[in-house]
């Protein structure tokens, strides 16, 4: 081999051995590419994955709320339902109630000391008027006026009204006590209140 074709050898073995070199780092770098995207890859994925558990989760915790929130509104409808239901039986019981105590001497009484009492208590002293029923018996009377002559000193002027079947109405100037079933029924919202309340009781609330 003379001294030209070794040099051409020689070159053609460095060009080779620097496109090998080339090659290989080239091949490095393609696999440093790769796993570098790979990796990326990876962590998206799992960034994707972890929004779509959030996503989802809210979602579901958006939908018990919403169920929750429906739960309570059905509970409370129920209930406003039950205590209509109840106010209105009692409000139509009450008339009868009403007659069955004014009927018996001695609820009829205690209905009409009760009233005299809130009187005594409310009205300012003077001169009264008590309305009455047509119908009250005439030792009740008598007892309702020896009362409020003891309590006052002037005897009060009783007078009987045929409008009133029920109760007593006191009168002292511009200031009445009303005592009877309209009278006391008035106030709605303070009676649905009682109802109410007496209802929790008994229902061991």
């Amino acid at each position: 081999m003379n001294q030209a074709s070794e040099t051409a050898q020689l070159l053609l073995e460095m060009v080779a051995a620097e496109h090998q070199r080339r090659r290989t780092a080239l091949l490095q770098e393609a696999g440093s590419r790769a796993a570098e995207l790979k990796a990326q890859a990876r962590l998206q994925a799992r960034a994707r994955l972890r929004a779509a558990f959030e996503e989802a989760r809210e979602a579901a915790d958006q939908g018990l709320r919403k169920l929750e929130a429906q739960l309570a509104t059905a509970r409370r409808m129920q209930h406003q339902r039950a205590e209509s239901a109840l106010i209105d039986r009692v409000q139509a019981a009450l008339p009868a109630a009403f007659e069955a105590c004014w009927n018996t001497a001695d609820a009829r009484g205690r209905w009409i000391e009760r009233v005299l009492q809130q009187a005594l208590g409310s009205l300012p002293a003077g001169k009264w008027s008590v309305i009455h029923p047509s119908g009250l018996p005439q030792p009740e009377l008598v007892a309702i006026r020896e009362r409020l002559t003891a309590a006052l000193g002037p005897e009060p002027e009783l007078q009987a009204d045929g409008a009133i079947s029920m109760g007593l109405r006191v009168r002292a100037g511009n200031n009445v006590l009303d005592g009877t079933p309209a009278g006391m029924l008035a106030d709605r919202a303070s009676i649905d209140a009682r109802v109410l309340a007496l209802a929790g009781v008994a229902g061991g609330e």
